[in-house]
């Protein structure tokens, strides 16, 4: 009977890393002579992951051989999902399948990175802004900018694109992109204008543009806006400032005046119309005296009788005398021409 019973208890399987076995029911100390059924049991062995949460606390997830699938399911819910502020990742990357054996994850938090840009002068459109990269929830670590002649340094804010309003700037990134901005206290002065009616104009401007008051002007853009403000010359007056401007303006209040000077009006000199000038005044002829009295012609005799020509106007005899000579000429010189032939 001790020889069957040690039979009895090798039909035990030994245990594995997957499975313990044990009998159904324990196995009687001595075989009592009569039948007896006995049934093992396989039971899998439970193991443990156990996950440090990113917030400090622990979950421990059991699984065993039978269930190793579903479980690894579970401890992958375990890693939360990204939000604004963190990323999350494990320490070590999870086994593809989970061993019978025991495990530990860790959970790893990383804050977002985000761009934080810095501007000094909300008006100055050309220099570029500086710019670095602060991990969400990282201290700023704004210093107060070098001190600017004009205007005094008040605080570091942040204005709300849509609404424009101002305020603080955070000591800490949000889980976004962040502009801050330099608020100055501005030294404010005046150009007051006397025009030529006696009315007064008065200009504001600083040594930069006030984004909360469009009438400040830039110091540098004064002399450009005093242009505008000089009237256009007419055909009655030219206009000029009373007192030269000076090259570069200071920060200091200006009291100045634009004086009109009446156009003398010259009339054109233009070239008399012969026509309708007057002839010049031109010395009388003298007054000459009487003929005198002559004394009667003395009786002539009649001239002789003249040519005809003569009675026609006194040139006939002369035209008929050239035309004559001319012909005379022309016989004279075919006959050399002739002789010269021969």
């Amino acid at each position: 009977m001790k020889e069957k019973k040690a039979e009895i208890e090798a039909c035990l399987p030994a245990a594995t890393a997957e499975y313990t076995y044990t009998w159904e029911k324990e196995l009687p100390e001595i075989l009592e002579p009569t039948n007896y059924e006995f049934t093992v049991v396989k039971t899998p062995v439970e193991y443990t992951a156990v996950i440090n949460n990113a917030d400090g606390t622990q979950t421990t997830i059991t699984f065993n051989i039978e269930n190793v699938k579903e479980k690894k399911a579970e401890i992958e819910a375990c890693l939360p999902a990204a939000t604004a502020e963190y990323t999350y990742t494990w320490e070590k990357e999870l086994p593809e399948i989970l061993e019978p054996t025991n495990y530990e994850f860790t959970v790893v938090q990383t804050a977002n990175v985000y761009t934080l840009t810095i501007i000094l002068n909300r008006m100055d459109r050309m220099t570029q802004p500086e710019q670095r990269t602060v991990a969400y929830g990282e201290a700023l670590n704004l210093t107060n900018p070098e001190a600017v002649t004009g205007k005094a340094f008040l605080k570091w804010i942040v204005i709300d694109i849509e609404t424009n309003e101002e305020s603080d700037a955070p000591a800490t990134m949000p889980a976004c992109d962040l502009t801050v901005y330099a608020k100055w206290q501005l030294d404010v002065y005046t150009v007051t204008i006397t025009m030529p009616d006696a009315t007064t104009q008065t200009l504001k401007f600083a040594v930069e543009g006030d984004p909360n008051d469009m009438d400040v002007i830039e110091l540098a853009a004064l002399g450009f806006v005093l242009g505008t403000v000089m009237p256009e010359d007419t055909a009655e007056y030219t206009y000029a400032w009373a007192e030269e401007l000076p090259e570069v303006f200071e920060l200091k209040n200006y009291e100045l005046g634009i004086v009109a000077t009446p156009v003398e009006v010259t009339p054109p000199e233009t070239s008399e119309d012969p026509e309708t000038s007057e002839a010049p005044e031109t010395s009388e002829a003298p007054e000459t005296s009487e003929k005198p009295a002559t004394s009667e012609k003395p009786t002539t005799s009649e001239k002789p009788a003249t040519s005809e020509g003569e009675k026609k106007g006194g040139c006939g005899s002369s035209v008929n005398a050239i035309t004559f000579g001319v012909l005379a000429l022309g016989l004279g010189i075919m006959k050399l021409l002739k002789k010269k032939e021969d």
